[in-house]
């Protein structure tokens, strides 16, 4: 190989979305959860489970993965909430994290 030669991309690591964001949208149950939780209010694990039709232990662990990935955030009562960041544009449904969009389904009425 030459030395001039590059064996990295011309991408700035800081332009690519994180390992931890990334993971924390390669989920259908995750998508669930989000697609829920876009209307804007507060909810219980228990909640969200009945909601999406899966275990609260199964939701609980979801949740600490968009926690981790800052797409939610824990207030009183131990009710979930997306963070600003991860709060859908109520005209179009999308999340614009940066290097990716999220494009929820429409919710009804």
């Amino acid at each position: 190989m030459s030395p001039n030669a590059t064996t990295t991309s011309n991408k700035k690591s800081s332009d690519l979305p994180s390992k931890r964001l990334l993971s924390a949208v390669a989920s259908l149950t995750r998508w669930k959860i989000l697609n829920e939780m876009s209307a804007g209010e507060g909810m219980m694990v228990s909640t969200l489970a009945t909601r999406i039709g899966a275990s609260a232990t199964n939701v609980s662990k979801h949740m600490l993965m968009l926690l981790k990935a800052g797409l939610v955030r824990i207030g009183p009562g131990r009710l979930y909430h997306l963070t600003d960041l991860s709060r859908p544009d109520p005209t179009t449904n999308e999340v614009d994290l940066g290097a990716i969009v999220l494009r929820l389904p429409r919710r009804k009425g």
